[in-house]
């Protein structure tokens, strides 16, 4: 059974994860009205997050995250180039294979996702990571598994920073409760909807980016999304 508290968890990456779900309820029922307004308000609610957050950032904060988002960019470039040498040198034919299979992992729509907001790059990057790291043949393959290892190294640096910066708007609660409030109410009653015989069979696919978000030290771990019910 899915529980969800969003007070488990970093606020930064539940609005990243709730901007993904909300993605995944535009492709996976776009003729559902009512999923689709459920859609856009998790949409709205992250924004407000990642929006509030910004709005007490201190500079040597936000440098340090800066510098730590373009070293984890970096290392998805590198990635997504040793897959184009697998993909189009003769010399490496015999790999060309699982080098496409990857990229279409990497950069299957290319890779503009990097310079989305940060949330939402973080939640595309987990993902990513979780699909290559499954991958562990492919990758012994092509020699891509020191580098996957360098990316998950710098997307947790990343998060790291992040964090820090997060215990800035910790010590200001009046900010963290208006952002708090509408993105657990967008929340529970999405999972809500979602827990109707006509969309449960959806309900695993569309809440899995916040199944596999890491909960604060402490805090218990959260199901497997497959039998929602409403986050607290």
């Amino acid at each position: 059974m899915f529980k969800f508290n969003v007070s488990n968890h970093d606020l930064l990456e539940v609005s990243g994860a709730v901007q993904e779900v909300a993605k995944r309820i535009q492709e996976r029922l776009s003729g559902d009205v009512a999923m689709l307004e459920r859609a856009g308000k998790l949409a709205s609610a992250g924004a407000e997050v990642g929006a509030a957050y910004a709005g007490v950032d201190t500079k040597p904060a936000t440098v340090e995250i800066v510098a730590k988002d373009g070293v984890r960019d970096d290392d998805v470039r590198v990635i997504e180039h040793i897959l184009q040498v697998h993909m189009t040198s003769p010399l490496h034919t015999a790999t060309a294979a699982a080098a496409d299979e990857l990229h279409g992992i990497v950069a299957g729509d290319g890779l503009g996702w990097l310079d989305s907001a940060y949330n939402a790059e973080s939640a595309r990057l987990v993902e990513t990571l979780g699909r290559l790291e499954a991958k562990s043949d492919l990758l012994s393959a092509v020699g891509l598994t020191p580098y996957v290892a360098q990316l998950r190294r710098s997307h947790d640096a990343f998060v790291a920073a992040r964090e820090v910066r997060g215990q800035l708007i910790d010590g200001k609660p009046e900010v963290v409760a208006a952002v708090r409030k509408p993105l657990r109410t967008a929340l529970r009653s999405t999972i809500l909807l979602l827990s109707e015989p006509a969309r449960a069979e959806h309900a695993a696919y569309i809440l899995e980016p916040l199944a596999r978000l890491r909960t604060r030290r402490g805090a218990a771990t959260p199901a497997s999304p497959a039998a929602p019910t409403p986050a607290v």
